[in-house]
């Protein structure tokens, strides 16, 4: 299901599948409840869901949620694992990651999801350079057709990306905005998360 239209409220659950990813040392951090905290004010600000996930493989798995506000908007089920090469959240983890961790993860396979997805090795390390160069990572309509995303990954003490923000939203209305601003929103709240789980601040 890509799109909700109810009201129900909004959840912060953690899926059993997402409970056995490996993350036990993330979880016992507290990551999750600080980047809910983090996730809140973005959600207010711009009205769209947004999702938490934590890399696994060659994987995005989606841990947390926060409904969006709009009457039609997107929707991804706790637990639902994205591509890292085709996801914005993805995208945001591979510009943390070094070279030759990118290379591995291209090497487990680059499918096709829509005919917007980028399959193109070359073309995936350019979009992550520039996602390394801008500091968010974008996704418009490659993994699901209808839904475009903005992610910033949230790193560990080491720098390394053991999650990411995104914002996601129904493509038609991502296509009547301006994804620096979405950026702007998302760069500092996973910031934020990684610092405060970390216990930097």
């Amino acid at each position: 299901m890509l799109f909700r239209s109810d009201t129900a409220p909004t959840r912060w659950q953690l899926s059993l599948k997402a409970l056995t990813v490996g993350l036990a040392a993330t979880a016992a951090s507290g990551l999750q409840e600080i980047a809910l905290e983090q996730m809140r004010p973005v959600r207010d600000a711009i009205g769209e869901t947004v999702h938490l996930g934590v890399p696994e493989g060659p994987e995005l798995v989606i841990i947390g949620r926060l409904d969006g506000t709009q009457p039609l908007r997107a929707f991804l089920q706790l637990g639902t694992r994205a591509p890292l090469h085709g996801s914005a959240g993805g995208r945001a983890i591979l510009a943390a990651m070094s070279d030759d961790e990118v290379e591995r993860v291209l090497d487990a396979g680059i499918r096709r999801y829509t005919p917007r997805t980028i399959t193109d090795r070359g073309r995936i390390l350019s979009a992550v350079q520039q996602t390394r160069e801008r500091g968010y990572a974008v996704n418009e309509g490659e993994w699901r057709a209808d839904i475009a995303a903005v992610a910033a990954a949230v790193l560990d003490r080491g720098q390394r990306p053991v999650a990411a923000i995104s914002v996601s939203l129904p493509l038609n209305r991502y296509a009547q905005m301006d994804h620096a601003s979405i950026g702007e929103l998302v760069m500092p709240a996973a910031a934020r998360a990684g610092q405060l789980a970390q216990g930097a601040v």
